[in-house]
């Protein structure tokens, strides 16, 4: 069983966007926990993606852009039931973007919990957990279980709350409630500013409830704020004439990771020794470069990439 320095589990997403040709539309390919895993690849990790995808020309893509990566791929087997998880994206003048999500009724991205067994847990570093459905199903329990083994094995777990949670489970107070649930397993929480109210208490008050070593608070073109136990780090952002920040949090999030994890720690007792501070500033630019490059998934930066913007900003 090879070992990994970081698991991302989740969902893959297929952005469909107009070219501005009658007809035709660019695919991009993403979703949370896929570019996680691919920034972390491209900050020199051994990097594998949990989920699933369908034995369709969308789900062909997905495993072929992982072999590029020089990711693994840890399903078993593609699904006889096409479940890529679609966004049909339509831009505005300024070049926002506005999504309309389509998933096919029933289907599930996550693999079972019987498909992630506790030796490969093991033999992981960090375990992190992307755009969930945490309300029901086969991915609740699958997520459960992955961050519960892995916290109980004293790996890193960490956990990007996406807001789209709500959109696509159409329940904001039980989605809520399930991530009540799991942050007891979690290290390392990353929200937006409209996301931190889903906690259900003061940041500070969930450090200490919940056990969590770091907290850190996305606020997009205004930077990012890490909190830990009676302290507040933050980290201005880097000014962009770019409107479109698609992308960014990502590439924040992989880099930020990326430094723990290049840090050498290793375990959860040595998380509350980390540069916290210097993990802020790799993950600002490295969203930086994503949101210059237009917020592809080619768009996220190498380690050397960042190192190069870093040392002239900083």
């Amino acid at each position: 069983m090879k070992t990994y320095d970081f698991i991302s589990l989740g969902e893959v997403l297929i952005d469909f966007i107009p070219t501005g040709k009658a007809r035709e539309l660019s695919i991009n390919f993403g979703g949370a926990p896929a570019n996680v895993a691919v920034a972390m690849s491209r900050n020199q990790f051994v990097t594998a993606f949990c989920g699933m995808v369908g034995d369709d020309d969308f789900g062909k893509l997905i495993a072929a852009t992982f072999e590029q990566e020089n990711i693994d791929f840890l399903c078993p087997e593609f699904t006889k039931e096409a479940t890529t998880t679609l966004a049909f994206v339509t831009l505005s003048e300024s070049g926002d973007r506005s999504f309309t999500f389509a998933r096919k009724p029933g289907a599930d991205m996550f693999m079972t919990k019987e498909q992630i067994p506790p030796e490969q847990i093991a033999k992981t570093k960090m375990l992190n957990a992307g755009t969930l459905s945490m309300v029901g199903g086969p991915a609740k329990e699958t997520t459960i279980y992955a961050l519960q083994e892995a916290h109980r094995q004293r790996k890193i777990v960490t956990l990007d709350l996406n807001y789209r949670d709500q959109l696509w489970d159409y329940d904001a107070k039980a989605c809520a409630e399930a991530l009540q649930n799991v942050l007891s397993y979690v290290d390392l929480l990353k929200v937006s500013e409209e996301e931190v109210s889903m906690i259900g208490m003061p940041v500070q008050e969930a450090l200490d409830h919940y056990n969590i070593t770091a907290i850190i608070e996305t606020l997009g073109a205004n930077g990012s704020q890490c909190h830990i136990k009676n302290k507040l780090l933050r980290q201005e952002g880097i000014k962009t004439k770019v409107k479109d920040t698609t992308g960014a949090g990502d590439a924040f999030w992989g880099a930020f990771l990326a430094e723990i994890l290049r840090t050498g720690k290793s375990n959860v007792q040595e998380l509350v020794e980390t540069d916290f501070v210097n993990a802020l500033k790799m993950g600002a630019v490295s969203g930086y470069y994503c949101v210059q490059q237009k917020g592809a998934i080619e768009s996220l930066p190498t380690y050397k990439e960042i190192l190069a913007i870093k040392n002239k900003l900083f």
